[in-house]
């Protein structure tokens, strides 16, 4: 017997694993809904009215918007996400924050809509 048919020879960690594999699926299905693409990157965002620069990372992007992971809470409420294309080309656009929960210790998944592409 392989270490694989071992592990999922054990009920709860089976039950678990498929769980996950449900999970995934059901993901994947609204992210083709959706239209989303997985789309990981650094990026900086800077809230409305405000100077200060804070690191985060695109999730998945979509024609209508965007999701980010960061280590901070953002209140529904208009930011600036800047970054760069991958042939270094510096992109801004303004995104509508909608919505914002927390995701494991001490960071936070949201997503939100493109409003315009802002000048960098």
């Amino acid at each position: 017997m392989s270490i694989l048919e071992k592990l999922l020879s054990v009920p709860k960690l089976r039950s678990t694993v498929g769980r996950m594999i449900e999970d995934a699926k059901i993901a994947d299905d609204e992210r083709r809904r959706n239209g989303r693409y997985p789309y990981f990157q650094p990026v900086m965002i800077q809230m409305k009215d405000s100077p200060e620069l804070y690191s985060a990372f695109t999730r998945d992007v979509s024609l209508t918007g965007i999701g980010l992971l960061h280590w901070m809470p953002i209140q529904p409420q208009m930011i600036s996400v800047m970054g760069k294309l991958m042939d270094g080309t510096n992109v801004r656009v303004a995104v509508k924050i909608a919505w914002c929960v927390p995701c494991g210790e001490g960071w936070y998944i949201s997503g939100g809509r493109f409003t315009d592409v802002e000048n960098f």
